[in-house]
């Protein structure tokens, strides 16, 4: 019986899916945003083996999964242009054929891949998320902007997602006036693209660590994220929705994780009926690729967020403490072994003008969320019984 369960659990390859479709993006004309504060979330993983392996270039995709207008209500936009698109398309393609070297681990090809003339592997760029907010905080707009990123290899032959690296980028604006949809596309496209993207930055710093995993590599993932009501209570309006903030967290633990150690990681979806993801090609050929089950999980609570007036607040100033709190387990799935859990909490402070009191409390959070989660890494890190059993086993 023992020996039946081990060749099933081998054999099975089916897990969390998204759909993946691929679009063109169009650009903006060109116009300059004044400077403002830009933030690097950078995180990267790697499955790379010690030879170079063909690879196909697939192009630009999204992950979609409630449909694009809602879950990328400002990138869809735009994907749908034809008329910048096929520009924005030449820069990238461009760009990997100047620096395809950075690819070390792969012998990349700067094409698009038909998925039919022996293109086993295809690398893609997905785009996962994207997260807007627009605050009005005193007498200035807030807008902050964050994508996620995964290079994607997926393989032709056996139908599956080989190998993600994530990546996240983020800017923070302000201005006197609201921010408008069309000045929110031009930033998302200058974040892509352009001489000062970010996303072309990040994509040549993390070239070498995209590549085809040894089969005999375990592999780990954030497999759930649950939200409590304290913590859906504190988010902006847009996050309130679905599985959205489900997903932020589940991506900013993994990129965190990668940034202490470089494990095989699988990508994050959002839940278990997400059980494969679609290619759509240039030609308009959907190919699904199953996501492989991991070998370990890793499930978070975020049980909430808090928010309290100091007592060292003083007639001038106020003192906000923010506070956040999160569960966490790491297991086998198949065997259901529990080999780690703990319980963290995280704090973050912000001081305001007793005249003017606004506070843009998503920010501070997010800042109590990324400690509280480092916290949890920490800990991981220095569990005995976790890195023998399963840390040291997805290592790279």
């Amino acid at each position: 019986m023992l020996t039946s369960n081990i060749v099933k659990f081998f054999a099975s390859n089916l897990s969390a899916n998204f759909l993946i479709l691929f679009r063109i993006f169009r650009g903006c004309n060109g116009q300059a945003r004044p400077a403002s504060k830009i933030v690097l979330l950078i995180t990267a993983l790697s499955t790379a083996s010690s030879v170079a392996d063909d690879v196909f270039w697939g192009g630009i995709s999204m992950r979609e999964g409630e449909g694009a207008s809602s879950v990328y209500p400002i990138t869809s936009g735009l994907l749908k242009s034809d008329i910048s698109g096929t520009e924005i398309k030449k820069q990238l393609i461009q760009h990997l054929l100047k620096n395809k070297e950075r690819f070390t681990n792969i012998d990349l090809t700067v094409d698009l891949a038909d998925g039919s003339a022996g293109d086993r592997y295809v690398l893609a760029i997905a785009l996962g998320q994207e997260l807007v907010v627009r605050e009005k905080i005193g007498d200035a707009n807030k807008l902050l902007v964050s994508l996620f990123f995964e290079m994607l290899i997926v393989d032709f032959e056996d139908f599956k997602v080989v190998s993600s690296v994530p990546i996240n980028i983020e800017r923070i604006d302000s201005s006197s006036s609201p921010f408008s949809d069309e000045e929110v596309s031009c930033i998302i496209a200058d974040m892509m693209i352009g001489e000062d993207s970010q996303l072309l930055k990040v994509i040549d710093e993390k070239a070498g660590l995209v590549g085809i995993p040894k089969s005999s590599r375990s592999t780990i993932k954030v497999a759930n994220v649950t939200i409590s009501d304290r913590a859906i209570e504190f988010l902006p309006e847009r996050l309130q929705v679905g599985s959205r903030y489900g997903n932020q967290v589940g991506h900013l633990f993994g990129s965190l994780l990668l940034s202490e150690r470089r494990l095989a990681l699988l990508p994050f979806s959002k839940d278990a009926s997400n059980a494969s993801m679609a290619l759509v090609f240039q030609d308009g050929d959907i190919v699904n690729f199953d996501i492989p089950d991991p070998t370990f999980a890793i499930d978070l609570h975020l049980k909430g967020f808090a928010k309290v007036k100091s007592k060292k607040s003083t007639a001038s100033e106020i003192l906000f403490i923010y506070g956040a709190y999160v569960d966490s387990k790491v297991y086998e799935p198949f065997f259901k072994r529990e080999y780690f859990s703990a319980s963290e909490k995280k704090g973050a402070s912000k001081v305001v003008p007793a005249s003017n009191p606004s506070v843009d409390d998503f920010s501070v959070l997010s800042d109590a969320l990324k400690g509280v989660m480092l916290s949890t890494i920490q800990k991981m890190n220095s569990d005995k019984n976790l890195e023998k059993k399963v840390i040291s086993k997805c290592e790279l």
